[in-house]
Order: C-alpha cells, then sequence, then structure tokens
C-alpha cells in the first residue's frame, strides 16, 4: 500500500474514532491538520509496523484534537442558553477527546507513548500559562519562540523520544507556520 493510501486509512479511521451523534448536532467537526497526521505517521512508520504506526497516530492525534478543542473554548459572558450549551459541549469535548487518547492507548499497552504524551501535554500547558501570564512579558522574538514551542509540543516530544531530535527544529519551524 502506497503512503497517502496509508495514510487515507488513518484519517477515514481517526474520523470515525472521533464521530459523536450529539456532539455533532452542536458542534463542527473537529480539524484534523493532515500536516502533523503526517508527520507523527512518519515518525511512528519508522520505527513500527504499518497497523502499530497507524493505531499510534490516531491516539497522538486524538490528544492534539482535545487540546485544539479546548482552544476554541470561549470565555466571554454568555446568556443566550444555545450558546452557553455549545460551550460547555465544546469543554466536554476536548475531555471526550483526551479520555479517548487514553483509552486507546491503554487498549495497545504502549505505557511509554503515554507517558511522553502525558509529558508533552504538561510542557504545552505549562507554556500557554506563561504566554498568558501577567507577571511574563515577551519581546517579539520570545513570543515567537514561545508560540513556536505550544505548536509543537506534543510533535516535538514524540520526535525527540523516537530518536529524532535532529529534526525538532525544523518540525517546530513548519508548525510556527
Amino acid at each position: 500500500m502506497s503512503l497517502f493510501k496509508e495514510l487515507d486509512l488513518v484519517c477515514h479511521q481517526l474520523c470515525l474514532e472521533l464521530k459523536h451523534e450529539y456532539v455533532q448536532t452542536v458542534l463542527p467537526k473537529p480539524d484534523i491538520d493532515r500536516d502533523k497526521m503526517t508527520i507523527y505517521y512518519m515518525l511512528f512508520r519508522m520505527n513500527e509496523p504499518q497497523q502499530a504506526a497507524g493505531s499510534y497516530t490516531k491516539s497522538v492525534m486524538v490528544a492534539e484534537i482535545g487540546l485544539n478543542t479546548h482552544e476554541t473554548m470561549t470565555c466571554e459572558k454568555r446568556t443566550d442558553k444555545e450558546l452557553l450549551k455549545q460551550r460547555q459541549l465544546t469543554v466536554l469535548s476536548g475531555d471526550f477527546y483526551s479520555a479517548l487518547y487514553y483509552y486507546t492507548l491503554a487498549r495497545q499497552s504502549n505505557i511509554e507513548l503515554v507517558k511522553w504524551v502525558a509529558q508533552a501535554i504538561q510542557n504545552f500547558n505549562e507554556y500557554k500559562c506563561a504566554l498568558f501570564s501577567p507577571h511574563v512579558h515577551f519581546g517579539w522574538q520570545e513570543l515567537i519562540n514561545e508560540i513556536k514551542k505550544i505548536e509543537s509540543a506534543l510533535v516535538g516530544k514524540i520526535a525527540h523520544q523516537l530518536g529524532f531530535t535532529h529534526v525538532v527544529p525544523y518540525i517546530s519551524d513548519f508548525f510556527l507556520l
């Protein structure tokens, strides 16, 4: 099977795992970042057979989608019941995707990968907190570097842990775009 067909299969399977009828009546379908999915798949595929690489890619992408879903949550005061319901479902959907990530990895018994992703999510959250802290003031270049760290926290951690540390700067620059 060609790489493009393998990626299409992983994407199709990922879409099926993310599908939740009730959530889809209120929220849009989650976006799948095909670039990140491709990079994850390639990183895993260098060390794993096709099926394992696909499973790991789907799991890590679910974690990414959970983080991205939480990012879309609004903070302003809501009085309209439908908008309030939408915000609540956004939070719950992000939580659902995060739980789904742990569930899919637990089924595969890859405790190391669970640990790596948990560490990356912790770093992601710390970078986000630093970015929005009223006590920290960034210059322009520092701000760009912080955003770069946030955008590549998970994929950079996976690349590093799989032994591809030399590509992390390129991945970070790519996802800054």
